[in-house]
């Protein structure tokens, strides 16, 4: 009798163990960080199978994500780190996204990564130099979308083009901290995202 209920007991578990095996969903991870703005056509996903309950109402499946990549409207909403499923909340149409693209020069940027949250400060250069100026926080949450890449053959010079997004209120406040005489400074804000 209890040899029946054994072979009873491990023919219930098999088939158990098999049918979750095989209930799984496909979904995109995300291979490089994502910054806010960009297309869903032009991120680098790979495809995974994960057994989550919840992953066909909270992540993108792979479905889904074909579907909306047919339109290049198709954006991240928010950041998504290396490796991460892609959260159906993260993508949204562009139109819904005020935010602005701005390029600034700006000094150590060795601790910046793209889909990084960051404050901008600027200081502005005295040429006399007869004073130090203090430094003065123009911008909070501001998204880093790109880092230009040193060139290998003209040497590091230190300064670099950061592409940030701007909510676009704040365009006109930040384009005026910048120009002139003033250095930027992007500080990444602690906890912000990034890959």
């Amino acid at each position: 009798m209890v040899g029946v209920v054994l072979v009873a007991l491990s023919v219930s578990l098999g088939g158990w163990v098999f049918a979750r095996a095989d209930n799984t969903v496909a979904v995109y991870v995300v291979a490089d960080s994502t910054a806010v703005g960009t297309r869903l056509d032009q991120a680098n996903l790979e495809v995974i199978n994960v057994h989550l309950d919840t992953a066909t109402t909270t992540y993108l499946s792979v479905e889904e994500a074909d579907e909306l990549k047919q339109n290049p409207e198709t954006i991240f909403t928010s950041p998504v780190g290396q490796g991460q499923l892609i959260p159906t909340e993260a993508i949204g149409n562009a139109a819904e996204l005020s935010l602005r693209p701005l390029s600034l020069e700006v000094a150590h940027t060795a601790t910046l990564k793209v889909g990084q949250l960051v404050d901008l400060w600027v200081t502005a250069d005295d040429l006399r130099g007869a004073e130090d100026k203090e430094p003065e926080l123009v911008a909070r949450g501001l998204h880093v979308v790109s880092i230009e890449e040193e060139d290998p053959l003209f040497g590091s010079s230190g300064v670099r083009e950061v592409q940030i997004l701007v909510p676009e209120a704040a365009v006109s406040e930040v384009l005026k901290a910048v120009s002139g005489q003033t250095k930027a400074t992007l500080v990444p804000q602690v906890g912000g995202a990034g890959g």
